[in-house]
């Protein structure tokens, strides 16, 4: 992708489990394994689940970051 470039995705009614959408840590396993396929470096990261609703998982990269917010809430 060119220099600049942002690309986000907006997903709905996802066939998933709720623990999925609500623990950032099942979300960065998956997210690992993207990044890895992909040959991109990770760096660090942070997750933060909220009481109640989603959960916020950043993996930031030497080529860049990757930020994921689940909402599902707004799915039931």
């Amino acid at each position: 992708l060119p220099t600049g470039t942002n690309v986000r995705l907006f997903l709905s009614h996802c066939r998933c489990e709720d623990a999925f959408l609500g623990q950032h840590r099942k979300i960065a396993e998956s997210v690992r394994e993207a990044v890895k396929a992909c040959e991109m470096t990770p760096l660090g990261e942070v997750g933060h689940d909220f009481s109640g609703a989603g959960t916020t998982y950043c993996l930031v990269l030497a080529e860049s970051h990757l930020v994921v917010h689940t909402y599902p809430e707004h799915c039931r």
